[in-house]
């Protein structure tokens, strides 16, 4: 069993994208750098050193990883050496080689990149009485240039998104979902995050 201090759960991100979505709700990438700053530098100053956040959304990707450079930045001008370096880690739950191959191999190319069976199944596991049923036109798939141009939802503007995207699906079909593959997942994440946290810590 792994045990480790839990920090406050950061539940907003960047997705600007999603505007065109009535109810979505987005910080900028500033904000969400500016926060995570100053996160790590309050449990810096209570002796915490490493910092390990377990990512759902691939529009915090570059701001957090921007954030980490931010605070090394801080560090490296500030020291020439330090006995207690602090170190940060993003890993998106998807990424890690078993989870992304389970994932790929339940719902091949319908995996896509937004609004994934993957991501619905796992929803449906954790909350089995939210599961409602919908009718949904028929998917589209997605070219592997718009893969290599917009990685990581590295998208355009809110109307250019929801022009292109009217109903969220980027070149996924959620409706291959079950809580059964949702349930697969998690235990295959959980474990390999589990091994990815243990390098991480203790890495120099």
């Amino acid at each position: 069993m792994l045990r480790s201090p839990v920090g406050p759960t950061i539940t907003l991100g960047v997705a600007q994208f999603n505007l065109g979505f009535p109810g979505s709700v987005s910080v900028r990438p500033t904000t969400l750098i500016a926060l995570i700053q100053d996160y790590v530098s309050s449990l810096v100053r209570s002796g915490f050193d490493h910092f390990y956040f377990l990512n759902g959304h691939g529009g915090n990707l570059a701001p957090t990883r921007a954030a980490f450079q931010e605070i090394y930045t801080e560090a490296s001008l500030r020291h020439a050496a330090d006995d207690n370096p602090v170190r940060c880690r993003i890993r998106s739950w998807w990424e890690l080689p078993k989870t992304n191959a389970l994932r790929h191999d339940m719902f091949g190319e319908w995996e896509g990149i937004h609004a994934t069976p993957s991501e619905v199944a796992i929803t449906q596991h954790l909350y089995p009485d939210a599961i409602k049923h919908r009718e949904m036109d028929a998917p589209v798939g997605i070219s592997q240039e718009y893969l290599r141009d917009h990685p990581s939802d590295d998208h355009y503007d809110a109307h250019h998104h929801r022009e292109r995207f009217p109903d969220g699906r980027i070149g996924s079909d959620p409706s291959l979902a079950t809580p059964d593959a949702g349930k697969r997942l998690v235990e295959c994440a959980v474990d390999e995050i589990g091994e990815d946290f243990r390098e991480f810590l203790v890495e120099d």
